[in-house]
C-alpha cells in the first residue's frame, strides 16, 4: 500500500470563511471554507424553467453553501447546483434549499446561503476546494 494513503490529505484551502457578520453569532456547525467556483443553479420546480443562473460560490461546508448571484431566490426554494473546478477537471451536482438572501455591500447582486440536502464527505470537501 502506498505510504500517501496513510497520512491524511492536506486541505488545499486552509482558509475559513469569516461569519457574514460581525455582530451575528456564527450558526454553522460544520467549518466553511473559502471557494471560488463557478455555479450554474437552476430552480427545482414543476413549473417550466428558463435558462440555468449562473453564481460564484463564496464559501463551502460540508452541509452548506453562500452563492453570490444576479438575481435572487427566495428562501425555500430548492436548488440543482452545478459546481466546477478548473476546466476539466471536476464537475460536481449538488441539491440545496435556500435558507437565506441579502444584498451584497453594493447592493447590485445577492447573497444566497443554503443548506445542502446531502451532506458532503470530507474527501468530497477536499476535492472542490
Amino acid at each position: 500500500m502506498a505510504l500517501w494513503k496513510w497520512f491524511p490529505r492536506a486541505r488545499k484551502a486552509t482558509c475559513l470563511a469569516p461569519p457574514v457578520s460581525q455582530e451575528a453569532p456564527e450558526r454553522r456547525i460544520a467549518a466553511r471554507y473559502r471557494c471560488r467556483l463557478n455555479c450554474y443553479y437552476s430552480p427545482i420546480t414543476l413549473a417550466p424553467k428558463g435558462p440555468p443562473g449562473m453564481a460564484r460560490v463564496q464559501d463551502l461546508s460540508t452541509d452548506g453553501i453562500r452563492l453570490e448571484a444576479a438575481h435572487p431566490l427566495a428562501p425555500g426554494t430548492f436548488l440543482a447546483l452545478s459546481l466546477q473546478t478548473l476546466p476539466g477537471q471536476f464537475m460536481r451536482q449538488l441539491s440545496a434549499r435556500v435558507i437565506r438572501l441579502s444584498r451584497t455591500a453594493l447592493g447590485d447582486r445577492w447573497i444566497i446561503g443554503c443548506h445542502l440536502t446531502t451532506e458532503l464527505s470530507e474527501h468530497e470537501l477536499d476535492a472542490l476546494l
